[in-house]
């Protein structure tokens, strides 16, 4: 590789910056790189305190979900019965 001289380095890292400085007046961002370290971290598992304590959050979720579906269905039920089919 040939070497540079001082003032071919200077250009170079001039152009560097200036694209640099375009992108980010674009609104684009470079990706950030990720830390081999962090890549290559262990898993942080949750404990059995949290997967019971979600788990119940899920079920109390759907329970309460369901039970809303379920009397939304009678009263809509009921309303489609009197006003549109007359019965």
């Amino acid at each position: 590789m040939a070497r540079q001289t001082r003032a071919q380095r200077r250009a170079r890292r001039q152009a560097q910056a200036e694209s640099r400085e375009q992108q980010q007046a674009d609104g684009r961002a470079r990706p950030a790189a990720i830390p081999q370290a962090a890549a290559s971290a262990p898993a942080d598992w949750p404990g059995q305190s949290q997967v019971i304590q979600a788990t119940t959050v899920v079920l109390l979720a759907c329970a309460i979900v369901g039970t809303y579906l379920w009397g939304a269905d009678l009263i809509l039920k009921r309303l489609v019965e009197k006003v549109f089919l007359g019965q």
